[in-house]
């Protein structure tokens, strides 16, 4: 061939790749490209080049990867991720080389599910990057270690990471945890796990089978090595191997927090379900931000709810072990003196427990743990029923046939939530279910099945969205005072078996329970029935998270539509600015403060203030309504006594029981003792046997009430109004055995040092100063005028 021709051949050979590569566009480097709206060409040309590509850090042909993902299956291609490759040309320029947050956010960042600004926002995108030739430091703390040590199977406890079998080398230029750290880069549908990493599923044998998740968390934090040992510390004391990393901070070590050991009475940490597909997420989501070591200063959500009821409040418990084991941090990480203080302190944090009991009964499981609430509320009738029939009065008692865990739960985040990490709480399987004759066709109710009362339609509540799975743990089991009343009627049951149970906000909130035929008369029992049933008792607080709170006039202006009034009240008060379930600042400043800013001239806006003027004050005339009512019934016989138990909730004793109520034992029992008898059906019959009790239905009636408004102890903010009537009208029979209001005079008769009565209860309508010769336990107990300060001619609230 002559040189013309083959410079002519050239040329053509030229012109036809240039028109080949025409898809892809010009030949600028990759680099030079102003990022904008690049046109896409037909994605079958980046198989041309990419087909059999393999990613530079690990060694996977990214094609393989790609046609076995969710976004091929989705039909989301390369340029979706990559941007248009309508300048690529296979060496010219690509808008995103390597995608990041910003462009998975376009898909992955929804408002339901916002992935990716939560991520922006946790410790794995803020994690510091540990180099420096420290390749234990690198597994964890940095993307490019994570990711070799998975593939190569650097992955385990302390020990292994001493022996660096297979650590990655130094990497030059580390980056931060990534998205596609813990998800295959071009598969993210895959977990990056280590496929020879097995932890176990239970402490103390090697069980495999976790979930993928679980296995993938667990590569950085260690949990339970594959022969079944406990992570911890690795002392000798506390029976566990060394974790990967970091075994002398405790907040840092998992099984400081979660490890529960299911062969004690005590719940010493949180619990993983390690099989679960959702193992970490149960409670998790990926902001992965507890800040357990700075909850005081950074509370977070966690935090708040490790500190709280629903918790057992262990997260006080870890933290006043990890002060009382303090470690001086001014030493050197490597000081043997920190280091011993730092195991001593993870060691102490580890066994810290949680103040609450174990209540893992079939009957009792359907609230007092995870499984059993989950399991009640997709199916309530699992949860067996406890029916009074409105007639008779007897009840009937269904067993539960809930499945119950071998151990004590807390009650978790996924027990509330299917979706923890974006706050979706579980349905009620009931709710919305049927009208009741008591609301209207389209607010409709439901019934705790599981303590289900024949007696009208009193026990319904109204569907009150969010909050209708907190009515089913918090009706006080016995709603409905018809049945109550028809019980107490037949003389079937006693006081103590129809005081309700423990934590009863519900059933005082909606007035689901209480004895209310002391008297007779429709004007009466409408006094102590709410309004939605028919009743005269109205309730702001009841009316919150409602669209029934719209206008109301504590706060027109704030009081609009779509603000605060669609949870219901339960998860309007106590969940809205925290999960701590307290009235803390987050609750005060999202809530409270729209109506209460001040109290008798104090401010009120903070949460010290809130609870030194407010909330305080009205508990302790509260307790001492309550107290009065057991002084003057113990006072009138001798056979019972009414005294507090050691949940600080108010019981029947039996003087002359098995175990006698006496100081002496009864002071053995608050210590940890055993208790002293219960009262039973034949001492109720005696006491009323006697003046001024000759009345039992009555008698049990007021006793009862007096029991149930104890187990709920801020039943004075939950139905202020009815809480006051129902001890008033209590008190009023169990001093004489009549309703003659004489309510004053016996309070400063039986506790003149807690209760006086002045001339007036406030000295004029501002009711900031009390009346000479008043005390706040008096206005509390009785009845007084808000727009005059004087007292009511009816001294019945």
């Amino acid at each position: 061939m002559s040189k013309r021709v083959f410079k002519y051949s050239a040329v053509i050979a030229s012109l036809l790749t240039t028109a080949v590569f025409t898809g892809c566009g010009t030949s600028h480097k990759e680099g030079n490209l102003t990022v904008g709206d690049v046109a896409k060409v037909d994605e079958s040309l980046c198989a041309q080049c990419h087909g059999s590509a393999r990613e530079k850090l690990t060694g996977r042909v990214i094609y393989d990867d790609y046609s076995q993902s969710v976004h091929a299956l989705n039909q989301i291609g390369c340029q979706d991720c990559h941007g248009g490759g309508a300048q690529h040309n296979g060496v010219g320029p690509i808008p995103y080389p390597k995608p990041g947050p910003d462009q998975c956010k376009v898909c992955h960042d929804s408002a339901a599910d916002p992935v990716v600004t939560k991520y922006l926002g946790s410790k794995h995108f803020s994690v510091a990057i540990e180099n420096e030739e420290n390749e234990p430091c690198q597994r964890c703390h940095t993307h490019e270690g994570a990711v070799l040590a998975a593939q190569f199977h650097f992955t385990g406890d302390g020990p292994t990471m001493d022996a660096l079998v297979n650590a990655p080398g130094v990497i030059p230029e580390p980056s931060p945890i990534k998205c596609n750290t813990c998800h295959v880069t071009h598969k993210p549908n895959e977990l990056r796990i280590d496929s020879a990493w097995q932890p176990s599923t239970v402490k103390g044998a090697a069980v495999a089978g976790g979930s993928d998740q679980y296995r993938l968390c667990t590569q950085c934090h260690t949990y339970i090595n594959p022969a079944g040992a406990l992570a911890g510390s690795g002392s000798a004391t506390s029976g566990t191997v060394r974790v990967g990393h970091h075994e002398t901070s405790w907040y840092r070590v998992i099984a400081s927090t979660h490890y529960d050991d299911p062969t004690t009475e005590e719940i010493e940490g949180y619990g993983v379900r390690t099989t679960n597909e959702n193992s970490c997420f149960d409670c998790h989501g990926h902001e992965s931000k507890t800040n357990s070591s700075t909850s005081t200063a950074s509370p977070t959500i966690y935090t708040d709810w490790a500190q709280s009821g629903h918790a057992g409040g262990i997260l006080v418990a870890k933290l006043a072990a990890a002060t009382a084991n303090p470690v001086n941090t001014t030493l050197p990480r490597t000081d043997p003196v920190r280091v011993a203080q730092g195991i001593a302190q993870v060691d102490a944090v580890m066994a810290a427990v949680a103040d609450i009991p174990i209540e893992n009964g079939q009957s009792c499981a359907r609230c007092h743990t995870s499984s059993g609430l989950v399991q009640f509320l997709a199916n309530p009738a699992l949860g067996g029923s406890y029916t009074i029939n409105a007639t008779t009065g007897v009840a009937t008692t269904v067993s539960s046939t809930i499945v119950a865990p071998p151990t004590g739960e807390l009650v978790m985040c996924w027990g509330c939530h299917s979706d923890a990490g974006n706050g979706v709480v579980r349905p009620l399987a009931t709710a919305n279910g049927t009208a009741t004759t008591k609301y209207t066709a389209t607010s409709k109710g439901h019934v705790p099945t599981a303590y289900q009362i024949d007696a009208g339609k009193n026990n319904w509540f109204i569907d009150v969205g969010k909050s209708n799975i907190c009515i089913t743990c918090h009706d006080g089991r016995n709603s409905d005072p018809a049945a109550v009343t028809a019980a107490m009627t037949a003389n079937a049951a006693t006081a103590s078996t129809l005081g309700s149970h423990h934590a009863s906000a519900a059933a005082t909130m909606y007035v689901k329970q209480g004895f209310y035929n002391l008297s007779t008369g429709t004007a009466y029992v409408k006094s102590l029935k709410a309004d939605l049933d028919g009743g005269t008792v109205t309730s702001t607080h009841r009316k919150l998270g409602t669209p029934a709170i719209n206008g109301d006039s504590h706060n027109p202006t704030k009081f609009v539509a779509g603000f605060l009034d669609s949870e219901g009240p339960c998860v309007t008060c106590h969940l809205t600015g925290s999960h701590s379930l307290a009235m803390d600042q987050k609750t005060i400043d999202a809530v409270c403060s729209n109506c209460h800013t001040s109290e008798a001239g104090h401010s009120i806006a903070t949460a010290a203030d809130f609870a030194t003027y407010f909330l305080e004050p009205q508990s302790e005339v509260f307790q001492d309504a309550l107290a009065l009512a057991a002084a003057v019934f113990n006072s009138n016989q001798s056979t019972i006594v009414l005294a507090k138990n050691r949940s600080g909730e108010y019981s029947a004793y039996k003087k002359n029981g098995t175990v006698p109520f006496n100081d002496a034992n009864y002071a053995a029992y608050l210590a940890g003792g055993t208790a002293p008898s219960s009262a039973a059906a034949a001492d109720w019959t005696t006491v009323a046997g006697s003046a001024p009790y000759t009345n039992k239905t009555k008698l049990l009636g007021a006793v009862s009430n007096v029991l149930f408004l104890s187990k709920d102890k801020a039943a004075y903010a939950h139905a202020r109004t009815y809480t006051r009537r129902l001890l008033y009208d209590s008190i009023d029979f169990l001093d004489d055995g009549s309703l003659n209001g004489t309510v004053g005079a016996t309070a400063v008769a039986i506790s003149p040092t807690v209760y006086g009565k002045g001339a007036t209860a406030y000295t004029d309508g501002t009711l900031t100063t009390l009346a000479t010769g008043t005390t706040e336990a008096m206005v509390y107990l009785i009845g007084w005028s808000r727009s005059t300060g004087a007292w009511n001619s009816t001294a019945r609230p």
